[in-house]
């Protein structure tokens, strides 16, 4: 899983790359294998809206299947990149859960290939 981080009108810090790669990391650990990659873009916002001027959006793409956009405002970048990542893991969660369900429903058949020797004869 590569995680990639972008800021957008200000230079992040290193605890702020941080707290987003450990977040990143526990709330999508889980499913590594199963992702390609993670980018979390981090901006401010010009026009506040009830106060709320940094927003984070988190797009993740699944290996060989989907992608999944989440996005969050609020007037803390730290919950920003929190909820984002919240909510994008849970939506992992939910599509990966229901495409297991989608093919564990599948009949699977097993078929052995018969004995094919001669019954034992009395000699």
């Amino acid at each position: 899983m590569r995680i990639e981080l972008q800021a957008d009108g200000f230079i992040p810090g290193k605890d702020l790359n941080h707290f987003a790669k450990c977040c990143a990391a526990f709330e999508l650990g889980t499913f590594m294998s199963q992702i390609e990659s993670v980018r979390i873009r981090m901006a401010s916002v010009h026009e506040a809206r009830d106060g709320k001027n940094k927003t984070c959006q988190v797009k993740i793409d699944l290996s060989g299947r989907d992608r999944v956009i989440t996005e969050v405002l609020s007037s803390d970048l730290h919950l920003a990149i929190h909820q984002a990542l919240e909510r994008a893991g849970g939506t992992v969660a939910r599509k990966l859960q229901r495409e297991h369900s989608e093919t564990s429903n599948l009949v699977i058949t097993e078929h052995h290939l018969a004995d094919h020797r001669e019954p034992e004869r009395a000699a």
